[in-house]
């Protein structure tokens, strides 16, 4: 599966370069990359700026670079939304308890918004796992 151009062009954080430099340490110690070749992907690594510059110098392995604040975003919003929902859930029960009526779950207008943008997150992480150009 190939991702759009767009993805290519996402600038690299310290945190990716980490990851990379870290990939490359492991191939070369696994014996996958000679010391010549971890040498000549470091060096690239040292001059990218996008994700694109990446290429050929991540060892094959499987899944991708996914850029860690995806990781950071996708957490957040998740662990957000259940927190909200939770409450949200709490007090629509104890309205319905001490007013003795039914209510609408009117605490799903932010929770469905919520759970579709948590999902969608970790579905374009699961999307960028998958690119292996």
């Amino acid at each position: 599966m190939r991702s759009p151009d767009w993805l290519t062009e996402l600038p690299l954080s310290a945190a990716d370069r980490a990851v990379v430099s870290g990939r490359i340490g492991e191939a070369r110690t696994a014996g996958h990359l000679t010391d010549g070749e971890a040498a000549d992907r470091y060096a690239r690594l040292a001059t990218a700026r996008t994700r694109g510059d990446l290429r050929g110098t991540v060892p094959a392995a499987p899944g991708a670079i996914v850029p860690v604040d995806l990781l950071a975003a996708a957490r957040l919003v998740a662990v957000a939304t259940f927190a909200l929902t939770a409450v949200q859930v709490v007090v629509w029960a104890l309205v319905m308890v001490f007013s003795g009526s039914a209510e609408e779950p009117w605490w799903l207008w932010t929770a469905l918004p919520g759970a579709a943008a948590a999902a969608g997150l970790w579905q374009a992480r699961w999307w960028l796992s998958r690119d292996t150009r």
